[in-house]
């Protein structure tokens, strides 16, 4: 064994993992909104099938959690 040092590479990614307070309070309140709606009651699909080709019927009003709060959301998305 030697004691050498080698180049590396680094290929993850860095996370912050201090959330701000108004991240954590959204979070708090999706919690709720499940707790009382549920997470499937407003499912996004009406049907779903995948029995020789996939199809699927989407719905046409407020479909879950994500459509009620992803406006909100999006100051916290991060894309590359």
């Amino acid at each position: 064994m030697t004691d050498q040092l080698t180049d590396e590479t680094f290929t993850g990614v860095v996370w912050v993992m201090n959330p701000p307070r108004e991240f954590l309070n959204l979070c708090d309140e999706i919690e709720s909104w499940v707790a009382e709606y549920g997470e499937t009651a407003k499912a996004p699909y009406v049907s779903e099938n995948v029995i020789n080709v996939y199809h699927y019927e989407k719905r046409h009003d407020v479909s879950g959690w994500y459509d009620v709060f992803k406006d909100r959301l999006k100051p916290f998305v991060c894309l590359p």
